[in-house]
């Protein structure tokens, strides 16, 4: 990348456009996420599973829109916030707050943000009348 290019979010606003990411389907389940998936799923154009810190830097470079992970350590958050923020874009823990500690995150290109949040907490509200991992 030249000096004079920064990193920027994309310009999409609607879900229905949006390319989703995730780390690995297997574990969405396995921590209480399965439904918030499957309405991220429905709402979206693309979804893969380009995971881990690749899929936050093609949100952040506006590859994609939204990368989800129901499990993170802060040592794999550690550089997103400031990088997902100053491309333009949100890195939050599932409930929307920002933090590295959440043992959780979501980016999204910040236009798609409240969105994605709505879809997300649906479930959660079901999540806690008795799943475990939330």
């Amino acid at each position: 990348m030249d000096e004079g290019r920064r990193a920027h979010v994309s310009a999409v606003s609607d879900l229905k456009d949006a390319v989703l990411l995730t780390s690995e389907l297997n574990t969405l389940a396995h921590y209480g996420r399965a439904e918030a998936w499957q309405r991220l799923v429905d709402a979206t154009c693309i979804q893969r599973t380009w995971g881990d810190a690749y899929g936050y830097a093609l949100v952040a470079t506006g590859r994609a829109e939204i990368m989800v992970d129901p499990i993170t350590e802060v040592w794999d958050c550690d550089p997103l916030p400031v990088t997902l923020e100053e491309a333009g874009g949100t890195f939050t823990d599932w409930r929307g707050r920002p933090t590295i500690y959440g043992g959780e995150a979501i980016a999204t290109n910040g236009m798609l943000f409240e969105q994605v949040m709505g879809l997300v907490a649906g479930t959660r509200r079901a999540g806690q009348r008795g799943q475990t991992g939330l």
